[in-house]
């Protein structure tokens, strides 16, 4: 709806300001871009909002508290590029920390006829990604993993495996505020 529309705007613009004032180490220049790349898609919830930035060379995602107040920005998780038999991918993922709770990001891909996708987290809870442009994203509070994917795909519903697990480490930790 246009409320959402509105708070991704809102939010894409401070994680842009939030990059552009962020200080780099020369080292890492060819790491991370200097600003972010164009938006690809986001998953905005209550407060919490999750955004992907991606062009040929960068993956980006940005993760924010509130459409005003970004938590933090890093390279998003890697996740294998889909095929016939594994049409969902997902990366590992990361971990953001803010003062009051820790949140999990997910990012993936999905081939073009899969029209949506639901996460199942250990602890029962389900997580319906924001998708769209063969990429998906998706955020949860607390420390649950993904135990499975389930999509639909031509109109027919297929399962998949969780998330690979991994450390959970953000790799820009530096960052974070």
């Amino acid at each position: 709806g246009e409320v959402r529309g509105a708070q991704l705007k809102t939010a894409s613009s401070s994680c842009r300001a939030f990059w552009a004032k962020t200080p780099r180490l020369d080292q890492l220049a060819g790491v991370f871009p200097a600003t972010l790349p164009p938006y690809l898609l986001g998953d905005v919830g209550e407060q919490n909002a999750a955004l992907l930035y991606q062009d040929s060379q960068y993956s980006m995602v940005c993760f924010l508290s509130s459409p005003s107040s970004v938590i933090g920005v890093g390279t998003a998780g890697t996740s294998r590029t889909p095929s016939a038999a594994h049409p969902v991918t997902l990366s590992s993922p990361a971990l953001y920390t803010d003062v009051n709770a820790k949140f999990q990001l997910v990012t993936g891909q999905a081939l073009g006829g899969v029209t949506s996708i639901k996460l199942t987290l250990s602890d029962g809870t389900v997580v319906h990604p924001a998708l769209g442009h063969g990429y998906f994203i998706a955020w949860w509070p607390g420390m649950a993993s993904v135990v499975s994917s389930t999509f639909h795909d031509d109109g027919s519903v297929q399962h998949s495996g969780g998330a690979p697990s991994s450390p959970f480490q953000h790799p820009s930790s530096p960052f974070q505020h």
